[in-house]
């Protein structure tokens, strides 16, 4: 099916955004865990498998003591210890800056002296693990309650540009002056002691006219350059003014009458709607293209959900001793359990965002395509998986003082909707609902 809606904007993840001002996503890539021990403190990096999150950060800090060796152990003062987390067997590898020491001596070194701040890095990779399979499953919780607000408020955009700065004048140099030798009566003892003073006098009268004529060509140029740069300002300022005028003129329209045209005037309602999505927070980067049908009670919107492979495939758990992590993988049937709950709730979050913004809304159709090859030709193909008509009557029943008891897959289940899941938690192709 091809694109079918004229309005589409990307949500990036974890972020309010403006429109087209922000870039970028979650994803930061990177494998592995690991922190260095050393005279500065301890820095810990780590990353989430299987979804190319990393993250780092300094977990401990000293002003003057080091990591040493016990004096057994040492020749130096101290010793550089560097900790890696292996995230397919959860061991923890330790190397350190000199040869001399085995793996087994830098360990009992670190464990010793930064037990509590290894174990303090495990367990907060182990959360953040968690933290970022609850990001996805649990979408829906920030679903809004459409009857909490009142009465529909526009609320005025400021001029997001600047105004343009005036000049300000160049400073100019310090001003030359003259001074000439006085005459002394030393000078009248001397032989040649005036004529000399004189042709001395002249050369400073020279030197000094040369410096003055100098100083004024300055000061005449920084003139003439702060004259053209206060027109162009005047130019830049008159431009700007009139950019702010007019945005100010649509906004104060806006602004009139704006619970009637939230309700029946097309372009407010796309122009508010688009505003609203925008300022959600999401996980990862979401496209989302929405607009209306003939019936301005209807919304439509499409919705690029994520691939399967983008959601986290391994968990983990500290071992009895708490000295290493038990990284699992995911069964096959869970991960496509909590792929089934990100999916349905973001159609579930996303009608909510439509009827909180929209009050003259009924219906929200929405459907969610992911990229897919197709195996008989090889290409990618934007593939509808999920697609369902939600009435406003049935969002408002839900229980928003308690949406941890809501399953987002039987909210969409109880209406109309069209979607293949199998028994396995497979998605097949589906055709969505049609734009009347």
């Amino acid at each position: 099916m091809g694109f079918r809606f004229r309005k589409s904007i990307k949500i990036m993840p974890g972020v309010r955004v403006n429109m087209g001002l922000r870039g970028g996503s979650v994803t930061l890539g990177g494998r592995g865990a690991s922190v260095n021990i050393g005279k500065r403190g301890i820095n810990a990096r780590y990353s989430i498998p299987g979804t190319g999150i990393s993250y780092s950060e300094r977990i401990y800090r000293q002003s003057t003591r080091r990591v040493s060796a016990p004096p057994a152990l040492r020749e130096s003062t101290s010793v550089e210890i560097t900790i890696k987390l292996n995230e397919e067997t959860g061991q923890i590898e330790f190397s350190g800056s000199s040869a001399q020491y085995s793996g087994k001596k830098l360990a009992k070194i670190a464990w010793e002296q930064k037990s509590r701040e290894i174990a303090e890095l495990l367990q907060e990779y182990i959360e953040k693990l968690q933290d970022e399979t609850a990001l996805l499953t649990e979408i829906y919780l920030e679903s809004p309650n459409p009857t909490s607000w009142g009465k529909t408020v526009y609320e005025s955009k400021r001029f997001a540009e600047a105004a343009p700065q005036k000049p300000e004048p160049a400073i100019s140099p310090e001003q030359p002056v003259l001074v000439l030798r006085p005459l002394k009566w030393y000078h009248k003892l001397i032989p040649g002691g005036i004529e000399r003073l004189e042709k001395r006098n002249k050369t400073i009268q020279k030197t000094f006219k040369e410096a003055h004529e100098n100083w004024e060509q300055i000061r005449r140029d920084s003139a003439k350059k702060y004259r053209k740069e206060v027109d162009q300002y005047l130019v830049d300022l008159k431009i700007w003014a009139g950019l702010k005028d007019e945005h100010d003129k649509k906004e104060a329209i806006l602004k009139v009458d704006f619970d009637k045209s939230i309700r029946g005037n097309p372009g407010v309602m796309l122009q508010y709607l688009e505003n609203q999505i925008a300022d959600a927070e999401w996980p990862r980067e979401t496209l989302v293209s929405f607009d209306f049908g003939n019936d301005l009670a209807q919304v439509y919107v499409d919705i690029d959900l994520p691939e399967i492979e983008n959601v986290p495939t391994k968990t983990a758990s500290l071992s009895a001793n708490g000295r290493r992590l038990l990284v699992k993988e995911k069964t096959k049937k869970q991960a496509k359990e909590e792929y089934s709950l990100h999916v349905h709730g973001i159609l579930m979050r996303v009608s909510g965002i439509v009827f909180k913004a929209l009050p003259g809304v009924n219906v929200v159709i929405a459907s969610g395509y992911t990229q897919r090859v197709n195996k008989a030709t090889g290409h990618i193909n934007d593939d509808y998986i999920l697609s369902a008509k939600i009435l406003r009557t049935d969002y408002a029943r839900l229980n928003f003082s308690n949406l941890k008891n809501v399953n987002p897959v039987d909210f969409i289940s109880q209406g109309e909707h069209r979607r293949k899941l199998l028994q396995s938690g497979e998605f097949k192709t589906i055709e969505p609902f049609e734009m009347i």
